[in-house]
């Protein structure tokens, strides 16, 4: 019982265990050898001399000598080096910061072009503005941009620019480094034969009408550079060039030639630059397309013309919208075209070259919208493919070959939907003629319509408070908002010309204009208006009849300080350039296009260009009472 008992208390340990027999698997090779190894056989190995490198030559040890001058000479020593028995090591090549100087290059050759041209200006002024209207009474002086171009006009006085209908292959020049080898060109020389009715060519007693200024655009992100739009010609001139519409991107600083020459098919209608650097050019036309130049692209892909000694590299589009054939094209001719920040206001860099890498080396971080007649605003996104393919693509039908930008369509906003359910006001479709977005927030857009009526929206199609901007005049009335522009200053107000005549000055956060003016233009239709981009407290105007108006707030909320009619040659369109942040070295310039085809600079007096002290708190107090 005992036993028994100790029994239960007691346990057998298994903690420790181990192998009596370990046999590991046989592999093939020691199965083989255990088979046939002892029949017969004996196992042997060899080695090569892999690893010996070293080979005999015959050639002997190369001599070198350092040697080192410099040009010019400082000093006595201008040049020396080792002794001609001492024997010295090859410097190591310096390493190249191949983007940083390209960028120094661009900007130092810039420098030096305006250089050349003010030193060319003074012994030669031959289309400076000396020789014609000169310097308008508001401004304290003037240039020209030379639009007396082969293309542009009929070509010089008293000489006969003759056409051949021959497309002739030249070989490429050497001064044109950047152009393809052979290229089909248009030949065209000057020549003083009489006018013959046999030969197609004319001279300047036939006095053919020159192509017109359709409309002009300044970069916001660098001010001297202009972009020109010019119609058709009045007689024909070059094949490869009478059925185009021409576009010159100008600096102003140069204005002895456009810095870029760009061709479209189509009648464009409007156009703007990329928002931070100017080397991106979007264009709608009015047959609905909207279109891209890539400014950066080697002109070898693009084809150049020779006219007289000179050959002009005419840039086609990178990127046309005709290419995609979906429903999500414009039906109808685009009112307006605008570069939209993905981010939120940022400082703006403005850099003397107009063409910088550091945008490109950033990446596209913004959109494009466009807005056609019928109401349609078509969001577009900025696309760079890594590589650019000189065959083409299949799929991207709209695509030019060797071109890397195009346009993916993002998001479209039907606005005549929108307009119609807002205010029971509203009969029948209502027409839409531009969009603006608030600088500060691009979520946020306005647009000008036929009915005096100017709608507020989202791109998130959110709730906004105020839906319409009104003027004081109660009800609807058959006027056209013709411009509207922004604040640059991020104050939340904006400027509407109409075209009644009417001005009105509008807070976002307002259904009512802050500020009206009914009469200062008597009545003629506002069709440009553009704020300063010095003082936030000045814009500018003009009316169909060829006039402007300069307008400073401060010094009178009532009507115009200034107003200057342009005649004879009549003015047809206007934009503003300007740069605030120099305190010695602000300007603000009006750049003007005549009927005649001229486009003239105008630098404005000190007095609307210069800053004035406190001015943007000034103007908070004046719109403050004004509530």
């Amino acid at each position: 019982m005992r036993s028994t008992r100790l029994l239960r208390l007691l346990d057998l340990d298994f903690s420790f265990t181990f192998s009596l027999l370990d046999l590991p698997p046989v592999n093939e090779y020691d199965m083989y050898i255990r088979n046939f190894g002892k029949k017969n056989t004996k196992q042997a190995y060899v080695q090569y001399n892999e690893d010996a490198v070293d080979r005999d030559i015959q050639t002997e040890e190369t001599e070198t000598r350092g040697v080192w001058t410099q040009h010019p000479a400082e000093g006595a020593a201008a040049s020396g080096g080792s002794g001609s028995g001492e024997l010295c090591d090859v410097a190591t090549a310096p390493k190249v910061d191949t983007p940083r100087l390209s960028s120094f290059l661009r900007a130092a050759c810039q420098v030096i072009a305006v250089l050349l041209e003010e030193d060319r200006l003074g012994p030669e002024p031959s289309w400076s503005p000396g020789t014609q209207d000169g310097t308008l009474p508001i401004s304290d002086r003037s240039s020209q941009l030379n639009t007396g171009l082969p293309f542009l006009q009929k070509g010089t006085d008293g000489a006969c620019w003759e056409r051949t209908d021959v497309l002739r292959l030249y070989p490429k020049p050497e001064r044109a480094g950047r152009e393809s080898p052979w290229s089909g060109s248009i030949g065209v020389a000057p020549g003083k034969a009489q006018c013959d009715a046999g030969k197609t060519s004319f001279c300047s007693c036939h006095d053919p009408p020159d192509r017109t200024v359709l409309c002009l655009c300044a970069s916001r992100g660098q001010r001297q550079t202009v972009v020109s739009v010019h119609g058709l010609p009045g007689a024909p001139f070059a094949p490869a060039l009478d059925s185009r519409y021409v576009l010159c991107v100008w600096d102003i600083w140069q204005p002895s030639g456009p810095q870029k020459v760009l061709i479209c098919e189509s009648k464009v209608t409007c156009c703007c630059f990329s928002p931070f650097k100017a080397f991106l050019l979007f264009a709608g036309t009015v047959h609905g397309s909207v279109v891209v130049w890539d400014l950066r692209e080697d002109s070898g892909i693009h084809r150049y013309v020779k006219l007289g000694d000179c050959f002009w590299t005419f840039r086609t589009a990178t990127f046309s919208t005709d290419g995609i054939l979906t429903s999500v094209n414009h039906c109808s001719p685009v009112q307006a075209v605008e570069a939209v920040s993905t981010s939120v206001y940022r400082k703006q860099s403005f850099v003397l070259s107009p063409f910088s890498t550091q945008e490109e080396m950033s990446g596209l971080s913004f959109h494009v919208a466009s807005l056609d007649e019928s109401g349609v605003l078509n969001v577009w996104v900025v696309v760079e493919l890594p590589k650019a393919d000189i065959a083409g693509s299949v799929s991207d039908l709209g695509l030019i070959p060797g071109g890397r930008v195009k346009l993916v369509h993002g998001a479209a906003v039907r606005l005549s939907d929108r307009l119609s359910h807002t205010c029971f006001e509203f009969w029948g479709a209502t027409q839409t003629l531009n969009v603006k977005f608030l600088p500060s927030d691009p979520s946020h857009f306005i647009v000008g319509t036929d009915v005096g009526l100017i709608s507020h929206g989202t791109r998130q199609d959110l709730k906004v408070s105020p839906k319409l901007y009104k003027p004081q005049q109660p009800g609807m009335r058959p006027v056209k908002v013709n411009v509207i522009d922004f604040s640059p200053f991020g104050e939340p107000v904006f400027l509407a010309g109409c075209s009644d005549g009417s001005l009105r000055l509008h807070q976002l956060t307002s259904e009512r204009p802050l500020l009206q003016w009914d009469g200062s233009t008597d009545g003629h239709a506002v069709t440009g208006l553009h704020w300063s981009l010095t003082r936030p407290a000045v814009f500018l105007a003009q009316d169909d009849t060829s006039c402007i108006y300069v307008w400073d707030l401060l010094e009178s909320d009532l009507g115009p300080v200034a107003k200057q009619r342009i005649s004879p040659d009549r003015l047809v369109a206007m934009t503003v350039v300007g740069e605030a942040e120099k305190a010695n070295g602000s300007f603000l310039a009006l750049v003007l296009a005549r009927a005649s085809g001229r486009v003239d600079v105008q630098y404005l007096k000190r007095t609307w260009a210069a800053p004035v002290a406190d001015e943007l708190r000034k103007l908070q107090l004046l719109l403050r009472e004004a509530l």
